[in-house]
């Protein structure tokens, strides 16, 4: 369960965070607005061919949606981070409360002592 919980918050963030962190980054530099809709999915699918065949690409602006990625990538490992916090912080305290089980004792379960040794043939040795 919790793994689709935090699932679902990477998904929805990074489908949001990181094409905003590249238009934060390529359209100062002068990329068209209206080649956006074709330069994000090339860019994310890694297509150099398709990206080569967006007008106003340069080897800046590619250089600038890449560390838009990771800019927009960070900032949604940032708030799952801030999910996991609580289940951290409840798991941390309900350890201190947890009852403390001894299972190393001086008790022997099986001595020695009264065990007749016995050879190969099964026979018991003086």
């Amino acid at each position: 369960m919790t793994t689709a919980f935090l699932g679902a918050i990477l998904t929805t963030t990074t489908t949001k965070n990181i094409p905003a962190a590249i238009v934060a980054a390529v359209v100062p530099l002068g990329l068209p607005p209206s080649s956006l809709p074709a330069f994000i999915p090339a860019l994310l699918a890694k297509n150099m061919a398709a990206l080569g065949q967006i007008p106003g690409v340069t080897p800046q602006i590619l250089g600038a949606a890449v560390g838009g990625v990771e800019k927009g990538l960070a900032q949604s490992l940032r708030i799952l981070w801030l999910a996991i916090v609580p289940f951290a912080v409840i798991g941390a305290v309900a350890t201190c409360f947890l009852q403390k089980e001894v299972t190393m004792t001086s008790h022997i379960d099986a001595p020695m002592e009264h065990v007749e040794e016995k050879d190969a043939h099964g026979s018991t040795l003086a």
